[in-house]
């Protein structure tokens, strides 16, 4: 059985996608009908030759990540599976949890 954990906190996400060799990314074009663009998490090796993704900044990637109530959903038993996902559809309650 594997254990996702579910985080909002940045330096934790920061480290841990780092550690996987995952990049922030954006999904272009940036706005489509005044929508911000989806964000995520991927390999940066995959990232950097697609041309529907740009690479962000960390920066600029929790301002988005705050600004839409996102959270990181990982699993480190799956080598680095990772979701991004609107708090409300998580039940975040404001610290971390571990999903069973």
């Amino acid at each position: 059985m594997t254990t996702a954990k579910m985080t909002r906190n940045h330096s934790e996400i920061r480290a841990w996608a780092e550690f996987h060799g995952i990049a922030p990314v954006e999904l272009l074009p940036c706005i489509v009908d005044h929508i911000p663009s989806k964000i995520c998490l991927l390999r940066a090796s995959v990232a950097k030759d697609h041309k529907d993704y740009r690479i962000m900044t960390w920066e600029d990637f929790f301002a988005k990540f705050d600004q839409q109530e996102l959270t990181c959903v990982y699993d480190e038993e799956r080598g680095g599976s990772v979701e991004i996902l609107p708090a409300q559809k998580t039940g975040w309650r404001g610290s971390q949890t571990e999903i069973h």
